[in-house]
């Protein structure tokens, strides 16, 4: 250490650490009055013969003896680090580990709690921040100190420099003037480009709004409050259309203002400055900008009339296309947000480039086999506990998890396009028929890797778009989804009611019937983890319809449904999900996600202890888990699936609570409304049924449901297609930067070789390879992870064979059209580059033997 500032802030550093070593063998916590060391206290259990004879009915206590390992350990690793100070060694992994132990101790503690700390307890995370805000003061003193003296030293030199470079005559040349009317009339094809993706992308986040808006007519405005059903999807199609807006307009965007970078520098050599090209990006992007959200903005509105006249003609029912002001305006700022996102990206990078020359093709090296062997098992260990995490019903086909198997796709496909460039150009110092290195080789990291890491990406999220559009195509037959023209519950007291809707009825069906209510009947949100909501009552509770095996196997025999198991062994349940697949699976307790459901017979229950949770709602082994229609699709599958019990448990375990009754009503030709009429009282007297959840209804009639099912499907197949067509411009525009970087990249190396005398069949084969090795990989990876995307889809919703054979008759067109697009564009960079470098090379060579001549 080199001045007295840094030597006292290192000592002060030894002090802290040492003052948290002291820490952990004093008075720790007080429980019961009395105090303990953290040693003390594992004494005091052992002594008492195990936490449960320490604390009693005290169940708070109980994880003390899990988290407070963590702060003695925090201690033990400080007094090392302590140890290392002492003699000069590097702390900074065993830093790191101290401050890690003790935020993780502050976390549990506010967690589970329990107990009292002392003030050395509350000393030790204290003493860790302090300690890390030290070091941290340390090394920026050091850093500041050093540029410093830099600093002082270039404006010392530069001092006469920046006056000179400072003065501006106040007129730019005419050579800068004629650039900048160069620009605005070059480069016509890039700008059309960018304002027809930008045009295609207003036009698809127009519709996912105004579309929502129309469709709210004809849905039910419950689960429309709730944020459920199709304002659920709202959400879902809005998150993937500004995604998918990002990658068309940022791509197209890059690939416009990539193409100025020549001529910005020609501008800069005029005595152009940095304002004026700012301000010639800004007009041109302006323009574009307006000119994407005019024609978006008419694009949107003539496909919302034809598609609203599309689903009226499904449906049945007359609807109006409904167009707001304030649809146009956040369709304008979610387009304009991207715009302006993307253009200081690529500004940033110009800068870059131009002033600080970070990006030196020439020096980059391709990934050594111990990286790539590093990545590939890598790879395949993070898809592979992918697909086993996402293969869990209890999972709920988590987005993120089959994120987790992209992200082990594109690392394996990055190691695999590695090697094969490693190995080609291993190669071709060997071959004579490679007679220059790849140029894909030169720059890996930067252009080869991101083009096939893009090509991948883009093909492999176009996955499940396209699966959900293979197995939505069952609108026409979603009337099978709801069987039964009611599905009403009743109590003991509406018989009587129920005497009277017998006289309207075609059919009705009384099944004996038990509510069965879950821990938690929704998806955990962020919101929910941060707040720790686990400690305490968690809403909604998931509300299910619980029948005895006999009723169930009554009625898969009425259904003509498999019962999906011969018998139902003692002390286990079966739950069929009334759902179909285009549905997402998921478990009937979202509770910790855990793989036993915790279901109490019963309402639920508005208050409890969190330590009798387990009492009041016991884990149940489930013997089997499948997806049916015997019922109907009530909640979209989310809750009133059915739990099926053996016949003695379920009569021995029958409660007066909740309903007790289950109908299932088919009514007289033009006795529906009469039927609903009196349905409406039994709601009405049994209001305090939807008081736990709004979306638990005491009826459900089936006109109402098929217009949710209907109105929620033709908006999903609509926003698939508009993902389908955006995921293809993507593609387009990688493949074209693909095949723009080759042609001006390949042309000097094709100078060289048409100089050496090489033949025609060698330079095609040259080229050839070079294509495949960038094209094939990304586009075998994404057929791969296709399959196995669509296999696990089939294992998870239990798709029989006659659908998955519709499925397959369906999905073909779509995933050829996929393939035959990349590979005719794999053919169509083939011979445009061969042309290209053909043509440019002959002239090339022309002009240097012309030259050559005069010279003599």
């Amino acid at each position: 250490m080199k001045n007295g500032k840094e030597r006292r802030l290192y000592r002060i550093s030894m002090v802290i650490t040492a003052m948290m070593f002291i820490g952990i063998f004093c008075p720790w916590l007080v429980y019961r009055n009395k105090t303990y060391t953290i040693i003390g206290f594992y004494c005091a259990v052992k002594n008492a013969g195990g936490i449960s004879s320490f604390a009693g009915s005290d169940s708070f206590i109980y994880p003390a003896v899990i988290t407070l390992t963590v702060p003695f350990a925090a201690g033990i690793v400080a007094g090392m680090k302590f140890l290392i100070q002492a003699f000069r060694g590097r702390i900074g992994i065993i830093s790191w580990t101290v401050y890690s132990l003790e935020w993780v101790y502050m976390a549990l503690y506010f967690s589970f709690e329990g107990y009292q700390p002392t003030i050395f307890a509350i000393g030790g995370p204290v003493l860790a921040l302090a300690d890390f805000l030290v070091n941290r003061f340390m090394e920026e003193y050091r850093l500041l100190t050093r540029k410093n003296r830099e600093l002082r030293e270039k404006e010392r030199r530069e001092k006469k420099e920046r006056k000179e470079r400072l003065s501006f005559p106040g007129k730019y040349s005419w050579r800068t003037q004629s650039l900048m009317l160069a620009s605005v009339d070059g480069g016509k094809k890039s700008r059309v480009l960018t304002v027809l993706t930008g045009s295609a992308a207003t036009a698809y986040t127009f519709s996912v709004l105004a579309l929502k808006q129309t469709m709210q007519e004809i849905h039910s405005a419950e689960v429309l409050l709730l944020g459920n059903g199709l304002e659920a999807d709202l959400k879902s199609a809005l998150g993937i259309a500004c995604v998918l807006d990002m990658m068309v307009i940022g791509l197209a965007v890059s690939r416009e203002l990539s193409g100025r970078s020549s001529l910005d520098d020609r501008m800069i050599k005029f005595g152009a400055r940095e304002g004026l090209i700012r301000l010639n990006w800004s007009i041109e992007m302006l323009g574009c900008f307006v000119l994407s959200l005019f024609f978006g903005i008419i694009i949107g509105i003539l496909e919302l009339y034809w598609i609203v006249r599309k689903i009226s003609d499904g449906v049945g029912e007359a609807l109006t296309a409904t167009i707001t002001v304030s649809a146009i305006i956040i369709t304008a700022l979610i387009i304009g947000v991207i715009f302006l996102i993307t253009v200081l990206y690529c500004y940033y990078k110009a800068v870059k480039k131009r002033y600080y020359n970070l990006i030196n093709r020439g020096n980059e090296s391709i990934p050594s086999n111990r990286a790539n062997a590093i990545l590939l098992i890598a790879g395949i260990v993070i898809y592979g506990s992918g697909i086993l995490l996402f293969t869990q019903r209890r999972n709920a086909e988590n987005i993120w998890l089959y994120a987790e198997q992209i992200l082990g796709g594109l690392m394996f496909v990055f190691a695999v396009s590695a090697v094969i460039v490693r190995k080609s150009e291993v190669k071709g110092y060997r071959r004579a028929r490679s007679l220059s290195r790849s140029v894909w080789t030169y720059s890996f990291h930067k252009i080869t890797g991101n083009i096939i890491v893009i090509i991948a990406l883009v093909s492999t999220l176009a996955v499940p778009i396209l699966q959900m559009e293979i197995m939505n195509g069952r609108i026409k037959s979603s009337a099978d989804l709801v069987p039964y023209d009611f599905v009403a519950f009743g109590y003991k007291d509406d018989d009587e009611i129920y005497h009277r809707v017998k006289e309207y009825s075609k059919e009705l069906h009384q099944i004996p019937m038990v509510r069965v209510t879950s821990v938690e009947g929704a998806p955990y949100k962020w919101k929910d983890v941060a707040a720790n909501k686990f400690q305490g009552v968690l809403w909604p509770q998931g509300q299910n319809i619980g029948i005895s095996w006999s009723s169930y196997v009554a009625l898969c025999h009425r259904r003509g449904v498999p019962t999906g198991t011969n018998a139902l062994a003692t002390g286990k349940i079966l739950i069929s999900y009334q759902q179909d697949c285009v549905q997402k699976t998921h478990p009937i307790d979202y509770y910790l996600f855990r793989k036993k459901p915790y279901l109490r017979i019963g309402q639920p229950l508005r208050y409890y202890v969190v330590p009798d949770r387990e009492k009041l709602y016991p884990p149940r082994n489930v013997q089997t888990e499948v997806s049916q229609n015997i019922i109907g699709m009530l909640n979209r599958g989310d809750q009133e699936n059915l739990v099926v019990f053996s016949n003695d448990y379920f009569y021995k375990n029958r409660k007066a609570e909740g309903p007790s009754s289950l109908y299932l009503i088919n009514s007289k030709s033009g006795r529906y409304t009469d039927i609903e009429n009196l349905l409406q009282r039994v709601a009405k007297k049994n209001q305090k049924d939807a008081s736990f959840d709004s979306e638990i209804r005491s009826y459900y009639g089936r006109k109402q449901l098929l217009k949710d099912i209907q109105s929620e499907r033709y908006f999903q197949k609509t926003m698939l297609m508009h993902e389908i067509i955006m995921m293809l411009i993507c593609l387009v525009l990688v493949w074209m930067t693909y095949v723009e970087f080759i042609k001006s990249q390949s042309l000097s190396k094709y100078r060289i070789l048409r100089k050496l005398g090489i033949s025609e069949k060698m330079k095609r084969g040259i080229l050839r390879r070079e294509i495949i090795l960038c094209g094939f990989p990304p586009i075998l990876t994404s057929a791969l992870l296709a399959i196995a995307y669509s296999t696990e889809i089939i294992y998870l919703r239990g798709i029989g064979a006659g659908t998955i054979q519709n499925i397959l008759i369906r999905g073909v067109p779509y995933w050829g059209t996929m393939l035959v697009i990349q590979i005719g564009f794999l053919i169509y960079a083939y011979h445009s580059i061969y042309r290209r470098v053909t043509v440019t090379a002959g002239k090339g060579a022309a002009k240097w033997m012309q030259s050559y001549k005069q010279r003599g």
